[in-house]
């Protein structure tokens, strides 16, 4: 089995929670729709938080940056 992440860096819209919320949870769909039956999805939150349903979730508070998730990715693959 291998581990598929779903990861953000931030929030996309911080003015505007709902919206930002709202394209999490479509993004989060996608990858859910995506990921073979045999691999694991986790989902990795920096510095954003909304519900992930019934899929794994680890969160940091900090923001980080698209180069820190590539490099998680990266390592991942």
């Amino acid at each position: 089995m291998k581990l598929h992440c779903f990861l953000c860096a931030s929030p996309l819209f911080p003015d505007d929670q709902l919206r930002d919320q709202e394209l999490h949870l479509r993004y989060l769909e996608t990858n859910k729709k995506s990921t073979p039956g045999d691999v694991m999805l986790s989902v990795i939150q920096n510095g954003c938080t909304f519900p992930v349903q019934d899929v794994g979730c680890i969160r940091n508070p900090l923001v980080k940056g698209i180069a820190y998730n590539w490099l998680l990715c990266d390592a991942n693959s």
